[in-house]
């Protein structure tokens, strides 16, 4: 039911775009490249975590941020309106693409304590991304805008939020549904847990944190050309936030750890606020931000 609210968010967050003309494409290439790099970064480190059954879950925290519910608000206050619009614009390809790879991981290593008895074949694969509710609440994200562009090419009146009682039903389903999560995780959440787990979590948690905007970040300035406050605010907005709340609903509807998926969305959300501060204050002291 969770998983479903996500996509239901995931279609008004990607209708709310403004328009696909005023996006930036260079900065949204490097972050589909960016967030390629990571799944494959999160593959290859998973070959080395002892336990299968954490695979997903630690593959998850590599590659997934929580963009949706952090990524505008901390990009605003990070560069105001210019950082708001490359989140805007970067949340469009960043989402769904998250979700997709998400699921192919999932996919990949969900149930793991069965893979003895039956051996994932793409079939399989192909079937859990095409009947996914993210991955369906994005392409419904993806049609609604180019409707509402193709109307507005047209002079046509109509929009999405003429039908009231759909929209604001959609708009308040996209509010609730991290901090219903999050409420959900914490009433579930058990430090006891964190024991048996600490070395999964101080893995996930690093590389969440701190190796993933290390690494995509000073490959921004070194590639990216004339990027501007707004595109690095949108870019440390993507990749600097904490896990996707919605990682840990994922990893249960999949079969994966949801123990281990829950631990890590509240310690990296926990360590994000240092983080993201001192990278902030790193950034804003050498005047590149």
């Amino acid at each position: 039911m969770l998983l479903c609210a996500f996509a239901r968010a995931a279609v008004v967050n990607i209708y709310k775009t403004s328009s696909l003309a005023d996006i930036r494409y260079d900065v949204v290439g490097f972050a589909v490249l960016g967030i390629l790099a990571l799944f494959f970064i999160g593959l290859f480190l998973v070959r080395f975590v002892p336990d299968r059954g954490h695979k997903g879950a630690i593959f998850q925290c590599v590659l997934r941020s929580n963009f949706a519910m952090y990524g505008l608000p901390l990009a605003i206050s990070l560069a105001g309106d210019a950082g708001g619009r490359t989140a805007a614009a970067l949340s469009v390809f960043s989402i769904p693409l998250f979700n997709i790879l998400a699921v192919i991981g999932l996919s990949r290593f969900a149930g793991e304590e069965a893979h003895k008895h039956i051996k994932s074949d793409v079939k399989k694969i192909l079937k859990g991304i095409v009947t996914n509710p993210l991955i369906l609440g994005c392409v419904f994200g993806f049609l609604a805008l180019c409707a509402r562009m193709l109307f507005e090419r047209l002079g046509a009146g109509f929009r999405l939020t003429d039908i009231k009682s759909l929209y604001e039903a959609l708009t308040e389903l996209a509010a609730v549904a991290s901090p219903m999560s999050l409420i959900v995780l914490g009433a579930q959440f058990e430090f006891s847990a964190a024991n048996a787990l600490k070395k999964q979590i101080a893995l996930a948690t690093t590389m969440r944190l701190v190796f993933a905007p290390a690494l995509v970040l000073s490959a921004a300035f070194l590639v990216l050309q004339d990027m501007g406050t707004g595109d690095l605010a949108g870019l440390m907005a993507l990749f600097s936030s904490p896990v996707a709340v919605s990682s840990a609903i994922l990893a249960r509807e999949m079969k994966s750890d949801y123990a281990l998926a829950s631990q890590l969305v509240v310690w990296t959300t926990l360590f994000s606020f240092i983080t993201i501060f001192l990278m902030a204050l790193l950034f804003r002291t050498l005047g590149i931000l």
